[in-house]
């Protein structure tokens, strides 16, 4: 507080400041919550397609575990080497607030089976149709999953910056204004009273000088 120039022109620098960081603060605390609005939807979203996708996911390994059982190890390398599954995807970015969250949007063609039908377990048929089916959400899963750690990242952020203007800025600033409030008016206090006592000793010299006899 000593090191503050406690005059007029700082305390309305200072009662400047302290009304953008309000206002700063008010915005920042509505993108929190925006923020933390939009994380709980894209949380519950989520867990409902992991949900979704769980039995699915445990079907296709059952059906994967029971063909495969059927097959030599040197058949399952030539199945896995030869993927026929095509990939059309669109990838864009999209903004929520101020933040940039990624949005990709995949489909997958199966044109054809990735193996020959005469050597190989009816098993695998409905695994594959599953994966195919199981790939463009799986996707979407992860996608989902990267948009909630950039929305987890921003959360952060926005609440150390909200923390930090209620808790440390806007209060430092209050007690400066108010220590400066209190010198200005201690100052005026005083200069009144200077002035008054130079009035009250002008006054009394007046009236020594009219008691005086004149010559």
């Amino acid at each position: 507080m000593d090191q503050i120039s406690a005059n007029r022109m700082t305390l309305l620098k200072l009662r400047r400041r302290l009304a953008m960081a309000r206002r700063g603060h008010e915005l920042l605390k509505y993108k929190l919550d925006e923020l933390s609005n939009r994380f709980r939807q894209e949380i519950r979203m989520a867990l409902d397609q992991e949900v979704r996708l769980t039995p699915r996911l445990k079907q296709m390994y059952s059906h994967w575990v029971l063909g495969s059982g059927h097959l030599f190890p040197h058949q399952l390398e030539t199945l896995a080497s030869k993927p026929r599954l095509e990939i059309q995807e669109n990838f864009t970015r999209t903004r929520i607030l101020t933040s940039t969250v990624p949005d990709w949007t995949v489909r997958a063609i199966l044109p054809a089976p990735p193996y020959g039908l005469l050597n190989t377990p009816a098993e695998l048929d409905p695994m594959v149709e599953q994966l195919t089916d199981l790939v463009p959400e799986l996707i979407e899963l992860a996608v989902r999953i990267r948009r909630l750690e950039t929305l987890t990242r921003q959360i952060e952020t926005t609440r150390r910056r909200v923390n930090a203007l209620e808790f440390a800025l806007i209060p430092q600033m209050e007690a400066q204004i108010k220590f400066i409030e209190l010198k200005l008016s201690e100052n005026e206090r005083a200069n009144t009273s200077r002035l008054m006592r130079i009035k009250s000793i002008l006054a009394g010299e007046a009236g020594q000088s009219a008691e005086k006899p004149a010559r």
